[in-house]
């Protein structure tokens, strides 16, 4: 679902703008979680992200944990119930 009155975020700036290793490492890898899903129809359309790393990606704040934070809808078990196994 696209959001017309939500400016997109440059993730991309936002990793090229650590300000040492450990932090790129960190922004790198939120940066695989968010294409990741944005990749995935069905996590695209069911998770809003919210929280510190929103506000660090959107207004460049530099207070954030290292966590994601999302809301959605499903609840834990149909959540559960839907995970497909991959092999690799």
């Amino acid at each position: 679902m696209n959001n017309p009155g939500f400016d997109k975020c440059d993730i991309e700036l936002w990793v090229e703008k650590s300000p040492n290793n450990r932090e790129l490492e960190l922004r790198q890898a939120v940066h695989t979680v968010l294409l990741a899903i944005s990749n995935s129809g069905k996590l695209r359309e069911q998770m809003i992200m919210k929280g510190a790393i929103l506000l660090a990606l959107k207004y460049g704040s530099s207070r954030y944990t290292k966590d994601i934070d999302f809301s959605t809808s499903i609840t834990f078990r149909d959540f559960k119930s839907k995970i497909v196994p991959i092999s690799i």
